[in-house]
């Protein structure tokens, strides 16, 4: 019987292998031209929709039949001897220098990986406070998650589909499950669907972060997948040469033009993901026959590709611990370096682990070989869920460096002592006559803490505290950066205007992460629709102005940019002390200069403040820094910040404390004021 295994080899797939590849790899190495370049990702789901289609197509199609066996050992031989030792050596390593918390993540990661649920695992643990993606060694594991759960479904319906002698069923199949993707990318993108917040409450939760559930979940990536399909039966159209180099010349730009133009920003993939994969189906179809194929199919192009499988393994765990342990990618030596250290090592991955197994030479149906490797992997399982569950192995750490509670991980910690804990959405919902107002994104929320320990408890002043942490409270003002954002954006300032009108309070107070807001906003015009513009601290300060007008006789104070730590101190001081990989000198974390983007901006509030007469400024550097330097740590060596920029509770009641006589002396003016009125 012919072997139905082999099919006609295609350099030219390796070859758009290695395009997709070195655009993850420009991309998560910071070069500033590939912003786009996490698109080669989806290239990869269009190759795989291509391959594994057609070699099951013509298994069924020459057997009749389908044997899940052989294509399940099949797939194992070919994806998890390498990505074994990768989750190996990440987590071994990972145990060696990370801090608790990110130790937990990790672990809670490889078990994940094991599983081949990933994806679901991070997609589960995003959200605003999430630890940075760039502190994540397995992250990139999602898309393998999302690759597995494909073959773990298409087979059985594709062989369903054929065993029904339509030739045309699979293809509208495809074309009408590609479709309902792209509509589930639309329903979902902005984190609100009706039937789903009725019915399933739980659920809608969720899916809060519709940015994080199209982007990791399996049926908004169907389509991308059911591309690479579709073109298994567009391959049996022959059409004119000139076509073919048409169509390889526009694939390529669209893939080259989408890593060199989108950017993480984007709500993705939705409709943007039709650029990169309807471009990789294209090359995929015109490969074989353009002239132009030897941009594809030359020895260093085939060289990468073929290695690409374990260099995207590779690659990211490597970008991760640098990150880690010496900061961000900062030089383009350092860049090209790692690319070239994950290029070699990739090489040897292939040669020495991927090839052997793929030929059999470790033959993993023969029993040694079979029994030691589900040992193996059980055994990594388990150590990632202990590694989840026993809060990051937190006896590997040194006490006697512990400078604060200690609250079982930086997550933890920040939940737990940040400023603005236990203040969230709108506090308390049953006051009525505020005295102050406060409002702002989570660096407004901060400073509620603070203002309740020393003005509402020990001054009897009544406080309502207004916190979303994706809100600007500016009129004429939204956050674009996500549907959801944009949309609460909108309702949130005239439900606090509503609370004003009827409550006048005293004072209002207006303080919100600004720098990052400006990067994140747009200008609304008079039917709430986008202007599409640059914010400025000119839009900024205007912004301001319109609110004290909305507020009237309310003292407005606007609190600017606070210093910030710029590192997670909690971890920091919870990491493992091994000298060759994490010396850390405490000194250089114990405080911060002064950042000039941040006192420019404050300044520039500070002097529209002292110009107009129309608003209070009060800034966070006048009470933490001092000669230029900032500190981190309070007088009894507390964290000021929960995390890298969020102010603790102590930073809340630090910098409060500084602001007291300030705003005690406006709450007397404005009662003076009131009273008068009053007489007259």
């Amino acid at each position: 019987m012919k072997n139905t295994r082999k099919i006609e080899y295609r350099p030219d797939i390796d070859g758009l292998r290695a395009v997709a590849i070195l655009g993850v790899l420009l991309f998560h190495v910071g070069n500033k031209h590939f912003t786009g370049g996490f698109v080669g990702v989806d290239v990869f789901f269009v190759i795989s929709g291509f391959l594994i289609t057609g070699i099951i197509k013509r298994e069924i199609e020459t057997t009749g039949t389908f044997s899940a066996k052989n294509f399940y050992a099949r797939r194992i031989r070919r994806l998890f001897p390498a990505m074994f030792l990768v989750l190996f050596f990440t987590a071994f390593f990972a145990a060696l220098v990370f801090s608790p918390t990110h130790l937990s993540r990790t672990g809670g990661a490889l078990a994940s990986a094991i599983a081949s649920v990933s994806n679901i695992y991070f997609w589960l643990e995003a959200g605003y406070f999430d630890i940075s993606a760039k502190l994540k060694p397995l992250l990139h594991t999602w898309s393998l998650g999302v690759e597995e759960q494909f073959y773990f479904l298409w087979p059985f319906l594709l062989l369903l589909l054929i065993k029904m002698k339509k030739s045309w069923l699979p293809p509208l199949f495809l074309l009408l499950i590609g479709i309902f993707s792209l509509y589930l990318n639309t329903v979902f993108g902005d984190g609100q669907v009706a039937w789903i917040s009725r019915h399933f409450p739980t659920v809608a939760k969720w899916i809060e972060d519709g940015q994080a559930t199209i982007f990791f979940l399996l049926p908004f990536r169907v389509f991308e997948f059911a591309i690479g399909a579709l073109t298994v039966w567009l391959m049996h159209y022959q059409t004119r040469q000139w076509v073919y180099e048409v169509l390889f010349v526009t694939g390529l730009i669209l893939i080259v033009y989408a890593m060199l133009t989108f950017t993480d920003k984007l709500l993705f993939p939705s409709f943007y993901g039709l650029l990169p994969t309807l471009g990789a189906a294209l090359v995929i179809y015109s490969g074989q026959k353009s002239s132009l194929r030897i941009l594809l199919t030359n020895k260093i192009a085939v060289g990468i590709g073929l290695v690409s499988y374990s260099l995207y393994l590779i690659h990211w765990p490597i970008i991760v611990f640098w990150n880690y342990l010496r900061g961000e990618i900062s030089h383009s030596i350092i860049a090209v370096g790692i690319i070239g250290v994950s290029i070699v090592i990739a090489a040897f991955s292939y040669r020495y682990i991927e090839q052997p197994f793929r030929n059999r030479k470790y033959d993993l149906a023969k029993p040694k070989w079979k029994y030691s490797s589900i040992l193996a992997v059980t055994m990594l399982f388990f150590v990632g869920l202990h590694m989840k569950y026993s809060n990051g192995w937190t006896w590997r750490l040194p006490k006697s460096e512990i400078l604060f509670p200690d609250a079982g991980g930086a997550m933890n910690f920040h939940k737990k002592y940040y400023g603005g804990a236990g203040y969230y959405g709108f506090y308390p919902k049953y006051i009525k006559k505020p005295d102050i107002i406060l409002m702002g994104d989570s660096h407004g929320r901060q400073y509620a803490y603070g203002l309740d320990k020393l003005l509402v408890k020990d001054k009897n002043v009544s406080m309502y505290v207004a916190g979303d942490a994706s809100s600007i409270y500016l009129p004429h003002f939204a956050r674009v950066d996500t549907d959801s954002s944009f949309k609460a954006s909108k309702k949130v300032l005239p439900e606090v205007l509503k609370v004003m009108q009827a409550a006048k309070p005293k004072m209002v107070i207006l303080s919100e992460s600004w720098l990052y807001q400006m990067h994140r906003a747009d200008l609304l015009d008079e039917n709430g629709k986008r202007l599409h513009k640059e914010i400025t601290t000119a839009d900024i300060i205007e912004g301001i102005l319109a609110l004290k007008k909305k507020i009237g006789e309310s003292t407005l104070v606007v609190i600017g940019n606070v210093p910030g730590a710029g590192y997670n101190l909690y971890d920091i001081f919870s990491r493992p002390r091994l000298p060759m990989f994490s010396k850390v000198d405490a000194n250089k974390y114990l405080g911060r200069s002064i950042k000039p983007t941040n006192m420019a901006f404050n300044n520039a509030l500070r002097n529209a403040a002292l110009s107009s007469g129309k608003f209070i400024f009060l800034d966070p550097h006048d009470i933490l820094c001092h000669d230029g330097w900032c500190k981190n740590l309070d007088e009894q060596k507390r964290l000021i910040y929960s995390d890298a920029y969020h102010l603790s509770r102590y930073g809340s009641t630090e910098v409060i404390r500084g602001f007291l006589p300030i705003l005690e002396k406006l709450l007397i003016q404005t009662s003076s004021l009131n009273k008068k009125e009053k007489r007259y």
